[in-house]
């Protein structure tokens, strides 16, 4: 972690002497009220794009991790989903979430490095983690309630979506982005007794169900011709096994961000 922080160090006082601002980073992060700081970035944004050929914007969709297509077959995806709602207990209510959160969302609400978030303009980032936003959402859903006298019951979300994580893995199948399913319970501890009990229903019917081996690999990759096609079962035991085995290196996986904060993203 020392390593990483004197690296990034480094790499903050090289961007600020270059530019000609010693105090670059304090003028833009306390000194510029939210709503500046994002007029700011949109002309910064703007003129770069304006810059970008269109063979430099085919290049930059061949190398950047964050926008390519995921391998996971989305008719697989479906039929995971399909399963994941049937298993839910039924006083849950399923959200599609937007594609974005307010930005702090991850690092607030979990307490996780803004540096593993992808944080995007407009006061927003990247939605890494749908349980926390899910928490967000309970927490309006609850204050309405409060403020109707109306707190008797607990809030109960379900959300299915496709997350995207700034750590860099290495690895066949380590991607930025995975789909995920996710369940919310908010309300005082009596209300809350009965749910925890769904959950555990649930997550024990969905292992039940729910079954594969991270090493038997029964899916094609693209362009291989033949093959099984895995069961709907497999890809999300599979693709989760294998995304929390590589979230276990967090360390290694902040260092390595870091160091490549000073080149092109990959």
């Amino acid at each position: 972690m020392a390593r990483t922080t004197t690296m990034t160090q480094a790499l903050i006082a090289r961007i600020q002497r270059e530019a000609g601002v010693p105090n670059l980073v304090e003028i833009l992060a306390e000194r510029l009220l939210p709503s500046d700081f994002q007029s700011l970035m949109l002309e910064v944004y703007s003129r770069s794009s304006s810059k970008i050929s269109p063979s430099r914007l085919l290049e930059q969709y061949e190398h950047n991790r964050f926008v390519a297509p995921s391998l996971a077959d989305p008719r697989l995806l479906v039929e995971v989903d399909r399963l994941a709602w049937q298993l839910l207990p039924d006083r849950y209510v399923p959200l599609e979430l937007a594609p974005l959160c307010p930005l702090g969302t991850n690092s607030v609400v979990a307490s996780v490095s803004q540096k593993k978030v992808v944080s995007a303009g407009r006061g927003t980032e990247v939605v890494a983690d749908s349980t926390n936003v899910l928490a967000l959402e309970c927490a309006v859903r609850r204050r309405s309630m409060i403020r109707g006298n109306d707190a008797r019951e607990a809030v109960l979300l379900a959300a299915s979506h496709r997350l995207t994580r700034a750590q860099a893995f290495k690895g066949p199948r380590v991607w930025a982005h995975f789909r995920i399913l996710s369940l919310c319970a908010a309300g005082r501890d009596d209300e809350c007794t009965g749910e925890r009990s769904a959950h555990a229903v649930a997550a024990d019917d969905m292992t039940g169900r729910v079954r594969a081996d991270p090493c038997r690999h029964r899916e094609r990759d693209e362009g291989e011709a033949g093959g099984e096609r895995p069961h709907p079962e497999d890809v999300l035991q599979v693709e989760r096994a294998e995304q929390e085995e590589a979230e276990d290196r967090t360390g290694r996986g902040e260092h390595e961000e870091e160091a490549a904060a000073d080149g092109a993203i990959r």
